[in-house]
C-alpha cells in the first residue's frame, strides 16, 4: 500500500473534488447526516454512558458517510440510483466496529489529555473574558483595543495546542477508511494515516488553511453584513445552519478525496491481521 506525496496544491483540489461529491446527491448526504445527527443527539442524552457511546461511534458514523461519498463518487453523472448496503458494507466484516469503537475511545483520550495539559491553565475567567471580546466583538463590527487581547503566554500555549491538535488530526484523518476498507488493526491504521498524512502535510495545511478563512469570512463579514441589511436575526440563524450542513457535508466527502488522491481509488485490502 503506496502513498503518494502531493504538492500544496492538492489542498485546494480536494476540497473542490469534495464539493463535486457533495453538489452529485446533496439531499441524500444531508439526510444522511441529518439521521447520523439526531442519533447522536439521542446518545448525549442517556446518562452517564451517553457521552462515552457518543465518541465511540465517531468512527463508525464517519465510515457510513465516507463510503457513501465513495459510491457517490464511482457514479456517472446524473445518476438517480444509490446503494445505501454499499455505505455500510465494511461494518459487516469480523472486528471492524470494535476497532473502530477503539480507535474512537483513543482519539477522544488524546484530545482530552492535550486539553488538559494545554488548556485546562487557560480556563480562567479574564482569558474566556478576552477571548470572548474578540470573537463577538468582531463579529458585531466592533473594535478590540490592546488590553481585551490574551497575553502573548497565553497565545503561545494557543499555538502549541493547535500545532499538536493538527498532528493528532493527521494520525486519525484516514483512519476509519482504512480500518473498514483495508482491514487494518487500529495500531497500524493509525501508522499508516500518520505517515501518509505528514507526508502530505503541506496539502493539509492548505486544505485546513482554506477552511479556516472561508470560516472567518463567514462569521466576520458575511453574518455582520446580513445583520447591517436588516435581515432578522431567525432567517440569519436559519441562512448560517443550512450553510453549517453544508460545510459538514463537504468536509466529509473531503475525507474521500483526500484518502483517494493519496492512496488510490483502486488497491487491494491488505489482510486481516
Amino acid at each position: 500500500m503506496i502513498a503518494a506525496t502531493l504538492p500544496a496544491s492538492s489542498g485546494w483540489q480536494w476540497l473542490k473534488d469534495a464539493f463535486l461529491i457533495f453538489r452529485k446527491q446533496p439531499f441524500a448526504l444531508l439526510a444522511l447526516l441529518f439521521v447520523i445527527n439526531m442519533m447522536s443527539q439521542i446518545l448525549l442524552q442517556i446518562p452517564v454512558l451517553g457521552a462515552g457511546l457518543f465518541i465511540i461511534t465517531m468512527p463508525i458514523a464517519s465510515l457510513i458517510v465516507v463510503s457513501a461519498c465513495r459510491d457517490i463518487q464511482g457514479k456517472p453523472a446524473g445518476f438517480n440510483q444509490l446503494d445505501p448496503k454499499t455505505w455500510v458494507a465494511s461494518l459487516q466484516k469480523p472486528k471492524v466496529i470494535s476497532r473502530l469503537a477503539f480507535s474512537g475511545f483513543v482519539y477522544a483520550a488524546l484530545i482530552l489529555l492535550l486539553s488538559v495539559v494545554l488548556l485546562y491553565p487557560l480556563l480562567d475567567e479574564q482569558t474566556i473574558a478576552q477571548i470572548s471580546s474578540v470573537l463577538y466583538g468582531a463579529q458585531g463590527g466592533a473594535t478590540t483595543t490592546a488590553d481585551a487581547l490574551p497575553d502573548g503566554s497565553t497565545l503561545v500555549l494557543l499555538l502549541g495546542w493547535a500545532i499538536l491538535l493538527f498532528i493528532v488530526t493527521l494520525m486519525f484523518w484516514h483512519v476509519p477508511q482504512l480500518i473498514g476498507w483495508e482491514n487494518q488493526t487500529v495500531g497500524k491504521a493509525i501508522f499508516y494515516s500518520f505517515v501518509a498524512s505528514w507526508r502530505n502535510k503541506t496539502a493539509f495545511l492548505m486544505y485546513f488553511l482554506i477552511w479556516f478563512v472561508f470560516f472567518i469570512f463567514l462569521q466576520f463579514v458575511i453574518v455582520p453584513l446580513l445583520i447591517g441589511v436588516g435581515l432578522p436575526a431567525l432567517f440569519i440563524a436559519f441562512l448560517m445552519q443550512v450553510i453549517l450542513m453544508i460545510m459538514v457535508a463537504t468536509i466529509y466527502c473531503g475525507f474521500y478525496s483526500s484518502y483517494a488522491a493519496i492512496f488510490g481509488t483502486q488497491h487491494r485490502a491488505l489482510p486481516e491481521e
